[in-house]
């Protein structure tokens, strides 16, 4: 039995396991592949570029171009070209570095198990319109099964990690240091003078003025604006 380099038995054109696909004008191997295939599909048309359909490609009876006697993922079903006059064979960089970053965030989605080579991403001669499916059809049947538990809904979702407590300490600058400046100045004026406000850099006065502050409410007087001062600041009116 024929197969390709990436170990896909090659199809016949008139193969009853080749399907219409609706992003490109020919067809690829039906079920699993077309699953994983559409989900490429939908990603990049959202996040790269929009799919022109009369551009791209699937099944083709034919060898790698330029590699007489290779049989292209093309002859399984198993490839896809995405735009291909926009992005010809042999030529680099016919994306922006913003879409080539999000074409490899797509292919590094824990749902899809690294199971997409990118053409681009060839060691050598490039191919970036062009898109292949690696790994194998057990990999191929569990990435399928978890796309359409995605869709469906029924993915289980990990638990959001809990968000780091803020903490501003000498050293720190930005909006939440002068938003501390300008609160302090507006609720105790009697020791808080920061000149128009606050600068937005949490210097040695930053530090006193805080731990008079913390004195005066009974917390530890350390100079840090941590969760249990953030806590009494906002008894003051005063929201980081």
């Amino acid at each position: 039995m024929a197969v390709t380099r990436l170990d896909w038995d090659v199809l016949a054109s008139n193969s009853d396991r080749l399907v219409t696909f609706p992003w490109v004008t020919g067809k690829v191997r039906k079920g699993d592949a077309y699953t994983v295939l559409d989900y490429l599909a939908r990603r990049f048309n959202d996040e790269v570029e929009k799919i022109t359909k009369a551009h791209s490609w699937g099944y083709a009876a034919r060898d790698v171009r330029g590699a007489s006697g290779v049989t292209s993922e093309h002859n399984a079903g198993t490839a896809v070209d995405f735009n291909a006059p926009k992005h010809v064979l042999g030529k680099s960089g016919t994306f922006t570095s913003a879409q080539a970053t999000a074409i490899r965030k797509i292919l590094s989605a824990d749902v899809l198990e690294n199971s997409i080579r990118w053409g681009g991403d060839y060691p050598g001669r490039k191919d970036e319109m062009h898109f292949e499916l690696q790994g194998g059809a057990d990999k191929l049947a569990r990435v399928a099964k978890a796309i359409k538990a995605l869709d469906s809904g029924t993915a289980s979702k990990p638990s959001k990690p809990k968000p780091a407590q803020r903490t501003l300490a000498e050293g720190d600058t930005g909006a939440d240091v002068k938003r501390l400046q300008a609160g302090l100045n507006k609720a105790f004026p009697a020791y808080s003078k920061f000149t128009g406000n606050g600068d937005g850099k949490y210097g040695p006065y930053t530090v006193q003025v805080v731990k008079e502050f913390q004195r005066r409410t009974g917390l530890k007087a350390d100079g840090v604006v941590g969760p249990t001062t953030i806590k009494a600041l906002r008894k003051h009116g005063i929201n980081l």
